[in-house]
């Protein structure tokens, strides 16, 4: 959101985890899977979990499409738990920060 001086204010916190806290569900793209032999889990929050969050908004901001809106929802995650993502371009700052996180 933002103020009455267009700074940008940060809301919602209510049901924000703790790190270290178990992460039992999510939305793909902004949270990631991972494999387990019982089934996807999506591991504790923390910073890891926070930069794939991160990249994956700055790739809505930037490009107006969710990560992998073109693959249905079963390819989509299935991608995501082969930790295969887009190329993104080196050269580009913000693609740098989309690639790091």
């Amino acid at each position: 959101m933002l103020d009455a001086h267009d700074q940008v204010k940060l809301i919602d916190f209510d049901h924000s985890p703790k790190v270290g806290d178990v992460l039992d569900n999510g939305y793909e793209p902004y949270v990631r899977q991972h494999r387990d032999l019982l089934g996807g889990v999506f591991g504790n929050a923390g910073p890891v979990t926070e930069q794939f969050a991160l990249g994956s908004i700055f790739w809505r901001i930037t490009r107006c499409s969710k990560l992998y809106s073109e693959p249905d929802g079963y390819n989509q995650v299935e991608r995501l738990l082969n930790g295969i993502f887009p190329t993104t371009d080196p050269r580009d700052p913000i693609d740098r920060i989309i690639g790091n996180c």
